[in-house]
């Protein structure tokens, strides 16, 4: 999933890669489409491109194993459709020694200035072009020959191995008859640890009890005696402590007046209410531009961008944390960066959480956020990026090299935001791309266990937005509600 765009001046929004049958033998061509549209977000129709197509094993910088140049025409839709593997050496491929990425240049213009790379990794090596690397096998069928199980099978003595302590004859046991009616006799010589008996027995003797007259027990007589009542007077304490209250409820309460007085639902609502006025009032003054997470004590900034309040760095929140060979699509799990045990404290102390906070799985960031703030919809994200325009991404991403990868391009972090690389938690189960890529979650899914997200990247001064598995482990910004 990892793809390194150099410059932005095309948008690509549809892939396609497949192989192409030939009569049943293996297939020497794949397929690739694309949809093309220029910097103003306008299709390129009917429009002859320039294309150059590398095959890269390795890595997405690896050695260039084929090249090929096409200049195929968009249709009305901008879809441009090509096949790979015209030139001779593409046969010569040797799919078994992946991984493999295919590069695509793109210029608009028809010729080889080429204005847009594209890399992504062959994630599944096509079968058909696998299978062609596979040895061929000739079979012999044994030979048996029949049995005639009428015959049966005779084994001997010398034949088992380990045979031994056997018999060739048995002489049974003679038993003597016992005549039970005389019963059975036993000494107490015979028996070795008979002791404590007695050879007489005395029954003891209880006197009668008149119970008419009752039973009277002083104080000086119950030796743990003590806080006791002479006189009952019942009030709310002592409610409380005889546990005669769950699940009930004290009704018609007045408001409070003194510091230590209960308080009603609706006495606390309306406080609710005027405490959220007056936040937003002091936000919108710009007197207040931090809050402090109840859950666990830490303070984030933030900052208003157009008519949005998002938080000014990544969610630190850490109920608990996993390695990264841990995944679900279902389950929520937090991790970070870098860290592969379960102790909170031990994966807090590092560095990476304290720059770049936690990676969350999407169940886990969709209830990540504290009271009053979210994460935010895949149309909140276009919200801000449309109300940046163009170069979103360098605005929004931290000014200099000290945590993105040079040349952090276009960053001037002008709205505060200060976006940070701190990579991601792959579904294979490793942590990849801090310091060249941050990558954000949205609360939009867009098939069932599938959601958006937005990245922005070192090289790069847009935020670009792809769709994935739920699985991976993203960073989180929180909006306000």
């Amino acid at each position: 999933m990892k793809t390194n765009f150099v410059k932005s001046i095309l948008v690509l929004v549809a892939f396609a890669l497949y192989l192409l049958p030939a009569f049943g033998q293996s297939p020497e061509k794949m397929s690739y489409q694309a949809v093309i549209r220029n910097s103003s977000d306008a299709l390129v129709t009917n429009t002859q491109l320039g294309m150059q197509i590398s095959i890269l094993q390795g890595s997405p910088t690896g050695t260039v194993v084929y090249t090929e140049t096409q200049t195929p025409t968009t249709n009305s839709n901008g879809l441009v459709s090509i096949e790979i593997g015209c030139e001779a050496d593409f046969d010569a491929i040797n799919w078994a020694e992946g991984p493999y990425f295919i590069e695509v240049k793109t210029d608009i213009e028809g010729g080889n200035n080429y204005t847009i790379t594209g890399t992504s990794q062959l994630l599944s090596v096509p079968y058909a072009l696998y299978a062609k690397e596979a040895a061929t096998v000739a079979e012999i069928d044994p030979i048996f020959t029949t049995w005639d199980k009428s015959t049966g099978i005779s084994i001997t003595e010398s034949q088992i191995a380990d045979l031994g302590n056997y018999i060739e004859t048995e002489t049974d046991p003679v038993f003597t008859t016992w005549d039970k009616s005389t019963g059975i006799s036993i000494t107490e010589s015979q028996i070795a640890d008979l002791g404590d008996y007695i050879e007489t027995e005395t029954d003891p003797v209880f006197t009668a009890w008149d119970k008419s007259t009752g039973i009277s027990i002083t104080e000086s007589q119950i030796s743990d005696l003590g806080n006791y009542i002479i006189t009952e007077t019942q009030n709310l304490a002592d409610v409380l402590a005889m546990d005669n209250s769950a699940n009930a409820q004290i009704k018609n309460l007045t408001d409070p007046s003194e510091a230590q007085d209960a308080a009603t639902k609706a006495y606390v609502d309306e406080l609710e209410q005027k405490i959220n006025l007056l936040e937003i009032a002091l936000i919108d003054a710009g007197l207040l531009t931090s809050f402090i997470d109840r859950r666990d004590g830490t303070e984030y900034g933030f900052v208003k961008i157009g008519n949005q309040f998002w938080m000014a760095e990544n969610l630190k929140y850490l109920p608990s944390v996993v390695g990264s060979s841990t995944g679900s699509n279902t389950v929520p799990y937090y991790y970070v960066y870098g860290y592969n045990g379960t102790d909170i404290n031990a994966a807090k102390a590092t560095s990476n959480y304290e720059t770049y906070g936690v990676l969350y799985n999407w169940p886990a960031a969709m209830a990540a956020c504290p009271t009053g703030w979210h994460l935010p919809s895949d149309d909140e994200w276009n919200e801000l990026t449309n109300y940046l325009g163009g170069n979103a991404g360098g605005k929004l991403k931290e000014v200099g090299t000290t945590h993105w990868n040079s040349p952090n391009t276009g960053a001037t972090n002008e709205t505060g935001f200060t976006a940070l690389p701190g990579g991601f938690r792959i579904y294979s189960g490793i942590f990849d791309d801090v310091g060249s890529i941050g990558y954000w979650w949205s609360a939009t899914e867009y098939e069932t266990y599938y959601a958006w997200y937005r990245d922005m990247r070192y090289n790069d001064s847009s935020v670009l937005s792809f769709g994935n598995t739920e699985e991976l482990g993203l960073s989180v910004r929180c909006v306000k509600d």
